[in-house]
């Protein structure tokens, strides 16, 4: 992705103070500099959100602990401690286990 910002001496005053919609431009161009280093792309970013929302296993053999990941499919084996198994192991999808 091809950065829009660059880091400025912090003596330069010029035009970006600017109020727009609640903010400054300044700190919106600040804010855009803070995920531009991050070297992400949008889409990577949704990725990692959509990962990191709990979703609950479907239940594949719950009499012997056996489920499957919502996302990728792959059989996760949590017979009786369910808190051990936050994510799966294979993709990194977060895991909501219901009370």
């Amino acid at each position: 992705m091809e950065r829009l910002t660059e880091k400025a001496p912090k003596q330069s005053v010029n035009s970006q103070y600017v109020k727009r919609k609640g903010f400054y431009t300044a700190d919106c161009i600040e804010r855009l500099g803070m995920y531009e280093d991050t070297g992400l792309t949008p889409e990577e970013i949704v990725e990692l959100k959509e990962r990191d929302t709990a979703k609950a296993p479907i239940d594949a053999d719950e009499d012997y602990g056996f489920f499957t990941c919502p996302s990728c499919g792959e059989a996760i084996y949590a017979s009786d401690n369910f808190e051990s198994h936050k994510f799966c192991l294979n993709c990194g999808q977060r895991l909501k286990w219901e009370e």
